[in-house]
């Protein structure tokens, strides 16, 4: 697991700057600091807290490095917005950022995150939840950010549009519903099955990374109207067929695509017959 993280230093830093581009935005809704904590002295709210801690309930007794130990139902800490990975709206008190990442978290994806309304960024990074990605996830509509890679999902995801039911598909396709979404990351994971053809409505992404999965058949020509694209890797999968020419898929490094014996066209070197 700890090597699997080590190979992931470059998307990280694409994910940091790609942070900065939205840090004023986030500055609005966010808590920037302990001190403007103290100042708005606003309180996470009830409902929200319960949700974590259900979220925590969820997890297998072990974490390593006691990232939710501040995570309890003690009078005496049970602001959540003081939580460890948590960060409140300075005004509302409502969750916007859960980030747990390279936390080795053993377990699985509760579905009391849909109590957190208002939840825009999600990092999961680096743990080793399991199962499939919940199909809740693509109802959290308010979502910019989200990372789920580097776990241990797998198996049959949920069914998201037309006939996608009774097969193990990388995306649920609800997650091509998240308009908002600008980063998102499912690499070093053992999903199987196609890119869903309509992932190109999520014209609003920068970064995509589904690198190091078992994924196969063709880069969906949908993915040419991702314009916004300036980060993509599907390295290392099953994918085949040409890489979608005229569009800005042949502007990525090659290495983007290697690991697919199947894959042709421009960047790679190798022709399509």
């Amino acid at each position: 697991m700890e090597d699997n993280i080590c190979h992931k230093p470059f998307i990280r830093r694409v994910f940091f700057v790609v942070s900065l581009v939205l840090v004023f935005e986030w500055f609005k809704t966010t808590t920037a600091t302990a001190l403007s904590h103290q100042a708005s002295n606003y309180k996470c709210i009830d409902k929200e807290r319960h949700a974590l801690l259900h979220f925590k309930s969820y997890i297998h007794q072990e974490d390593p490095d006691g990232l939710l130990s501040t995570w309890t139902p003690k009078e005496a800490a049970n602001d959540c917005c003081n939580w460890s990975g948590v960060t409140c709206n300075d005004k509302t008190g409502h969750v916007t950022i859960l980030d747990l990442s390279v936390g080795l978290l053993r377990g699985k994806i509760s579905p009391s995150l849909l109590n957190l309304s208002y939840l825009n960024h999600l990092d999961l990074y680096g743990n080793l939840f399991n199962g499939t990605i919940p199909m809740f996830i693509g109802s959290m509509t308010h979502l910019k950010h989200l990372d789920l890679s580097n776990n241990n999902f797998m198996g049959n995801v949920p069914m998201f549009i037309g006939s996608m039911t009774q097969l193990r598909y990388l995306y649920p396709d609800e997650l091509t519903d998240l308009k908002k979404l600008i980063a998102l990351d499912l690499s070093m994971n053992a999903f199987v099955g196609e890119i869903p053809s309509n992932i190109g409505q999520m014209k609003e992404l920068l970064i995509l990374d589904l690198s190091r999965n078992n994924l196969s058949g063709r880069i969906p020509s949908s993915m040419s109207h991702m314009t916004l694209l300036n980060y993509l890797d599907v390295s290392y999968n099953n994918l085949s067929g040409r890489i979608p020419s005229g569009t800005q898929l042949q502007s990525f490094e090659p290495s983007r695509y290697i690991g697919n014996a199947g894959l042709c066209g421009l960047p790679l070197s190798k022709y399509c017959l």
